[in-house]
């Protein structure tokens, strides 16, 4: 049996279960020039002019908000995890480190520091930015909220802000608790890791 990526939970290291969150991984999400775009793309690339901040409230599926939006919200200017990762400066107060030491979780501020549930491994907010490739849907959710943290940190998700640094730890006690996935409050339906991966890459695209 085999841990994931939050302390204290246990994952059934079978097969299944590895295949199915991979196939969350590619599902795909329906981009408003009429062609599929892998979710991975969506974490990978950057703003392009301005992005959309809006709570899980407001949203369905990129599909849904591209047909409700067809200029978008262009309300804040949010940075994608690799960019954040490139980024020469990051938030006062914050500290980038590097991803080498203290045996390849990082130093710098640690996303254990800032956000709960813990993760298993102590990683820095640097190594976790760079999971949005993991095959663990739970890391690539950590990646999302770190960006979308700094993003709020720095002042990118729109005036009046839409959301505060304090605002994205509640999300991530959210979806931490929940394997990667949003769960609205009753009686909402909670979401699939595919519609929280799209709903966080739309607050940088």
């Amino acid at each position: 049996m085999s841990t994931n990526a939050v302390s204290g939970k246990t994952a059934a290291g079978s097969s299944n279960d590895a295949n199915a969150a991979l196939q969350a991984r590619r599902n795909v999400l329906r981009g408003g020039v009429g062609t599929a775009v892998p979710i991975l793309a969506t974490f990978v690339s950057g703003p392009v002019g301005a992005s959309t901040c809006m709570q899980p409230s407001g949203f369905v599926s990129v599909a849904t908000f591209n047909s409700r939006n067809p200029n978008g919200l262009n309300n804040c200017t949010g940075s994608s995890p690799a960019l954040w990762i490139s980024a020469s400066t990051w938030p006062t107060g914050v500290v980038k480190g590097n991803t080498t030491g203290d045996a390849g979780k990082g130093t710098g501020t640690k996303f254990n520091s800032i956000f709960s549930p813990a993760l298993t491994i102590d990683y820095s907010l640097l190594c976790v930015l760079g999971k949005y490739a993991d095959p663990d849907p739970q890391l690539v959710a950590a990646a999302g909220i770190a960006a979308l943290w700094l993003n709020a940190k720095a002042g990118k998700t729109g005036t009046p802000a839409v959301f505060l640094p304090e605002g994205a730890v509640q999300l991530w006690a959210n979806i931490g608790s929940h394997g990667g996935a949003y769960y609205p409050p009753a009686p909402g339906t909670p979401w699939t890791v595919a519609q929280t991966q799209a709903w966080l890459a739309k607050t940088w695209t």
